[in-house]
This record gives structure tokens, sequence and C-alpha cells, in this order.
């Protein structure tokens, strides 16, 4: 049978507009309205790159106008993943009961934020686990060859009772051999959930 999609990142709103009223309600409206009527609980919100909001203005900007969708769409799950300090996620996850958090093991790496503090932080508020390896300076990389401590992301994960989505966002590794690259990530984090959980 048909299995369901869980959730969906709009990396369509990565963008330099992302503050615009009229861009998001362009962008992220249509994206609310088939998430509902295809069943979509959680939706990935992308704060990062072109559509950062370390900036303290932009950020209160952002939330201005966010807040509605929230507030409109309750049956939605939201979930923001960013590159940014707990303390600034959280002026936007804070907004309403529907905002989570996406946790990009790479980008929470590459952007200097400790794995273990940044999961206690947001233990309750996390829906989704992004799994990325990524370098102190950027590059996403194979899974276990970058600067990200899986052994210490699951085991803490595990501490906290998470119970949500693991979706593989890994390095894609050679064209044309996509399947077996997919299947030896796999088998990598599956092996580290069975250890943890």
């Amino acid at each position: 049978g048909e299995l369901p999609i869980l959730s969906v990142c709009a990396d369509t709103l990565v963008d330099d507009r992302i503050c615009d009223k009229s861009f998001l309600k362009r962008n992220l409206g249509p994206i609310c309205v088939q998430a509902l009527k295809n069943g979509v609980e959680i939706l990935t919100i992308p704060i990062l790159d072109e559509s950062d909001l370390n900036d303290d203005k932009t950020r209160e900007s952002f939330c201005s106008i966010i807040e509605w969708y929230g507030k409109s769409y309750p049956e939605i799950k939201f979930a923001f993943e960013a590159e940014m300090s707990p303390n600034k996620l959280n002026d936007i996850v804070s907004m309403c009961d529907n905002f989570y958090v996406t946790y990009d093991t790479g980008n929470i790496t590459s952007c200097g934020v400790d794995h273990c503090e940044f999961i206690d932080f947001f233990k309750d508020k996390i829906v989704n686990v992004h799994i990325k390896d990524r370098t102190f300076d950027r590059q996403t990389v194979a899974p276990t060859t970058g600067d990200t401590d899986f052994e210490l992301i699951f085991q803490k994960l595990s501490s906290i009772g998470y119970n949500g989505n693991f979706i593989l966002q890994t390095a894609r590794g050679e064209d044309g051999q996509e399947y077996s690259t997919a299947r030896k990530h796999i088998k990598i984090f599956k092996d580290l959930h069975d250890k943890h959980f």
C-alpha cells in the first residue's frame, strides 16, 4: 500500500524575501493548503542561507508575519530548521503551540552550536531530525567522515526519549549509484539507532 507523507520541507522559502508578507502568501499559503489536503503533519520551514534570520530585526519582522500562519493552521506542526543559537531560534518556536524544531545535525555542527545543549534546549520541540554529516567549515560529506558526532547525537536523542522522524539528507555520493549509496547510509544509521534506542 501507499505510505503516508509525514513531513515536507518547504525549500522554496529559502529566499531573501522570507520576511515579505506577499512572498509568504504566494509561497507558504498554498503549501499549507496542500499539506492539510494531503494529511501532511509536519511542515519544515528552512530559515538558513538566503532566508537566514540571525539578525534580530529581520527575525522580529519574520515573527510578526509567521505567527498568523501558526494560528490559521493549528493542525499543521510548523518545524523551523535553522543555523542559529537556541535562544534566537526560540524567539520563533515559542510563539505558537504548533511551532516546533527540525534538528539538522549537519547545520548544527557547521554553525558551532553544541549538539547536547541544542537537544536539551528543544527536547520537547524536536519533531524531525535531518541526518547530515558536515565539517566545521560547512562541507557536507559522507556519513561518519565529517565533524558530526553521531554516537553522541543518537545517545542524547535516546536519553530524551525522542520518537520522531529521522530523515536522511546525506551527501549524494557518486552519480548513478544513488540506490546503493542510500542503502549504505541507511545501514549506518539503522545500526546507530539499534545501538542507542
